[in-house]
């Protein structure tokens, strides 16, 4: 006599090849984890900012066929007049140590500024006149400020004048490069100076293609952009964001997780996709900005 195990029969009978609950479990559990990595990548590009510092800048180009030399460390403090570097060439031409202009535009600075204290100080003085009541020293004063103010003009326009002698000595010692404004000098600069930021034509793609480039100690070709010098802080920010920004308000970015940026936003525009903002001065610990780009996230908006 033969014997069957009745469970036997129960696992052949119960034997399924599609299994619906399990499949609908399946599929809740891939469209819950589809829908958080499209809330999290979604949360990134809302928040996610990549920028870039405009700056007062004078950009630099090699006079000559040659190799790039400097007189000054990057991100040296340069003023107008001085000599930041050289073409060195085929006729091993040099630069001269000293400032082309020597102590004329330091000296008429200097004059300018004295003006400008005498100028305040007079007018406190009728301030002082005005509160106390007694205006016997009133006109005395007000001719004062005239003359200091017809003085200061003169050497304005000596500023003028030197900016034009600047000019000619260019010419004359054509392998220097000359610093035409004050400023600090630098020479490890991306490539977006090339397009000479014109908002209407830089994209998105721009931006994440942005390289830097050196070129001290090489060969570079005339007419090539070598470096520039900049003032500091940066004008304003330039930000491609999907996150609104709002006047009066502060905005927090963390750059790279190197340093942190705090601006005031006193101005918004518009521009496609981007948002120019013009901020209070930035400071960060004494530190001045060298980087152009800057990429982060929002932290914090107060």
């Amino acid at each position: 006599m033969t014997l069957y195990r009745e469970d036997f029969y129960k696992i052949q009978k119960n034997k399924r090849l599609f299994r619906p609950k399990r499949f609908l479990i399946l599929l809740i559990t891939l469209v819950t984890f589809a829908l958080v990595i499209f809330l999290i990548t979604r949360w990134k590009e809302n928040y996610e900012i990549i920028g870039i510092f405009v700056f007062d800048e004078q950009v630099l180009r090699a006079p000559l066929d040659g190799i790039l030399r400097t007189n000054v460390r990057e991100m040296e403090k340069v003023r107008v007049g001085q000599v930041v570097g050289y073409i060195e060439d085929t006729n091993k031409r040099t630069s001269p140590e000293e400032d082309i202009l020597g102590d004329k535009y330091k000296d008429t600075l200097k004059t300018l500024d004295e003006i400008g204290e005498k100028i305040n100080l007079s007018i406190d003085e009728l301030r002082i006149e005005a509160f106390l009541g007694d205006f016997s020293r009133y006109n005395e004063i007000v001719e004062n400020i005239k003359r200091l103010s017809f003085l200061r003009k003169e050497y304005i326009i000596k500023l003028d004048t030197i900016y034009e002698e600047l000019q000619k000595l260019k010419k004359k010692y054509e392998n220097l490069i000359i610093s035409e404004k004050s400023g600090y000098a630098i020479f490890h600069i991306d490539n977006l100076v090339k397009n000479d930021l014109k908002w209407k034509t830089l994209a998105w793609e721009d931006l994440k293609k942005a390289r830097y480039s050196y070129y001290l100690n090489r060969k570079v070709k005339k007419g090539e952009i070598i470096g520039v010098i900049r003032d500091f802080p940066p004008k304003y920010l330039v930000l491609f964001s999907k996150a609104p920004f709002e006047r009066n308000k502060y905005l927090i970015i963390n750059c790279n997780d190197r340093i942190i940026i705090k601006v005031k936003i006193l101005e918004v525009e518009v521009l496609k996709n981007f948002y120019k903002i013009n901020t209070l001065p930035i400071e960060i610990d004494n530190i001045i900005l060298k980087e152009r780009i800057i990429k982060g996230r929002v932290l914090k908006v107060l």
